[in-house]
């Protein structure tokens, strides 16, 4: 559908970590036919706490392609490198070398150990939200929580 209809998924897997169920796909690519309509984003911003670095990667697949003004299909795997090799000056390299460390085993540890700090925190949120009705979404997979303001309650009064 999304081919026949010239659609692209633009897909951000920042929360890519936290996933813990088993059933939800840590990539994009899991999904069979997905490299011809999509497009995914890494950034080190969540997982790693690199805030305000803009350090990332992204896919883009060479089965990917977009229609111009003309009706002609492009590759958007060439046209991405084109941006890459002519327009983009990198990240620093500080940053690359603290990216770097990331994937190393103390590196992987240390995301990991504060991935579950944040889940944890926001388990005890969910749990004692719930505890005293209210509606609660989130938590899982991610460590935000959402919650419904009751009776229709604006946000500023609930707050």
């Amino acid at each position: 559908m999304l081919e026949k209809n010239d659609s692209i998924i633009l897909f951000d897997a920042a929360y890519e970590k936290f996933i813990i169920e088993n059933d939800v796909p840590h990539s994009i690519y899991e999904i069979d036919g997905i490299k011809k309509v999509s497009i995914e984003f890494r950034i080190l911003t969540k997982t790693a706490g690199f805030t305000g670095t803009r350090c990332a990667y992204t896919v883009v697949p060479k089965d990917l392609k977009a229609i111009d003004n003309n009706g002609n299909k492009q590759s958007l795997n060439e046209l991405w490198n084109r941006r890459q090799t002519t327009k983009f000056n990198g990240v620093s390299y500080p940053v690359q070398k603290a990216a770097e460390a990331t994937y190393t085993s103390e590196g992987k540890k240390e995301i990991q150990d504060n991935i579950d700090y944040y889940m944890t925190n926001s388990k005890i949120i969910r749990k004692n939200l719930t505890k005293i009705g209210l509606n609660v979404y989130g938590g899982i997979n991610s460590p935000y929580i959402w919650v419904k303001n009751p009776n229709n309650m604006n946000s500023w009064d609930f707050f």
